[in-house]
């Protein structure tokens, strides 16, 4: 069974208003709840094959708050073509995965590709969300951990 997990980037700042939406970087809360998702991380032992992760600042600056919670030997990789892509994009990614993969992204792209692939109707997805969802005969939602507040 194949296994992908969709990690929404953990909340980002608005504090500058100049800086493009692609540099813009983790608030406090952000890192906060990355350093939190990052304790679950370590407790659950997910088996992940690969990381595939957006070029944003605020992407790259979750994992590499949550990157110690894998193997070094886990491929990390910046795929340009996922940040703010049209979800038939990722949904297209996805379904050529041949190993468990983390992808660490933006929505609407993640929530629209998790109804898409799932047939389900989430309607909120927010910041620092895990969805895990299975391959077998067809796609389904595992779980979806959300931050809640000072904890996870």
């Amino acid at each position: 069974m194949l296994q992908v997990y969709l990690l929404r980037h953990a909340k980002s700042s608005w504090d500058n208003l100049e800086l493009d939406d692609i540099d813009r970087p983790l608030n406090k809360r952000g890192m906060r709840n990355a350093k939190q998702f990052s304790k679950i991380l370590d407790k659950r032992k997910f088996q992940i094959g690969q990381i595939i992760c957006s070029p944003s600042k605020r992407t790259t600056s979750t994992y590499n708050i949550i990157s110690n919670s894998f193997d070094r030997s886990v491929k990390f990789t910046i795929d340009n073509d996922i940040y703010e892509c049209p979800p038939n994009i990722l949904v297209s990614k996805i379904k050529k995965l041949k190993k468990n993969t983390l992808i660490i992204g933006h929505n609407p792209s993640l929530i629209e590709s998790i109804n898409i692939l799932c047939n389900s109707n989430i309607e909120h997805f927010p910041t620092c969300a895990f969805a895990i969802i299975s391959f077998k005969n067809s796609w389904t939602i595992d779980k979806i951990l959300k931050p809640k507040n000072k904890n996870y």
